[in-house]
């Protein structure tokens, strides 16, 4: 999603995106921040100067939400196909992981991390949820 790199005479650092929208985005709020950045000639990358690594952590997060949980979490709209004869189809997973987690009572969450949902739940119940994910409770 992001990379960064600096060069030691002259204080920049180059981020990149894997997306052009969340280039653009980030470099309008440097900009609205008074933040100078400049195109870094790769595609997708600008050159940004004088920002700390806290600096652009803070404002990658307002921009772009936190990170979702490792392990703790999973991207929504599950996506899951099945096979019959041959012939592939989409499955609703979603549906019925929604489903079973409420009957189970299991409380969840929403959040956002560069435009893809997630949905996320405790460590407590990380075991119970694995089971539901791969259909086994």
């Amino acid at each position: 999603m992001l990379s960064a790199g600096c060069d030691v005479l002259n204080p920049h650092s180059e981020y990149c995106f894997g997306d052009a929208k969340h280039l653009e985005m980030f470099s309008s709020e440097l900009t609205k921040r008074g933040i100078r950045n400049d195109s870094s000639g790769s595609e997708n990358c600008i050159n940004v100067f004088n920002l700390s690594a806290d600096e652009s952590a803070e404002i990658r997060t307002s921009i772009f939400g936190g990170a979702p949980p490792k392990h703790l979490s999973i991207g929504w709209p599950i996506k899951a196909w099945g096979e019959i004869d041959g012939v592939r189809f989409q499955l609703n997973e979603s549906e019925r992981v929604s489903k079973r987690l409420a009957q189970l009572k299991i409380e969840t969450s929403f959040t956002t991390y560069y435009g893809r949902k997630y949905l996320v739940w405790s460590k407590e119940d990380n075991l119970k949820v694995q089971k539901v994910l791969n259909n086994q409770l």
